[in-house]
């Protein structure tokens, strides 16, 4: 996020209503996750490396990743 974006812009219109004054202040630093610079996702301006493919998009990024499993391997 931008530094001074509020969580409520980051959020949409869609929740403006419904979400306390706590959501219009300056959004805290991440410190710790790669969300901003996201570590599975290609730069933009650059190519994936020869014979590897982009795993995630950059507008949803690896949050949006659910692996499949099958339900023998679970338990």
């Amino acid at each position: 996020m931008e530094p001074g974006t509020s969580l409520r812009q980051k959020l949409g219109t869609a929740y403006a209503a419904v979400l306390p004054g706590l959501f219009d202040r300056p959004a805290p630093p991440e410190r710790r996750a790669t969300c901003e610079a996201c570590a599975m996702c290609v730069p933009a301006g650059q190519a994936p490396p020869p014979g590897e493919r982009a795993s995630f998009s950059p507008d949803a990024k690896c949050c949006t990743y659910h692996p499949s499993l099958p339900a023998f391997a679970a338990g």
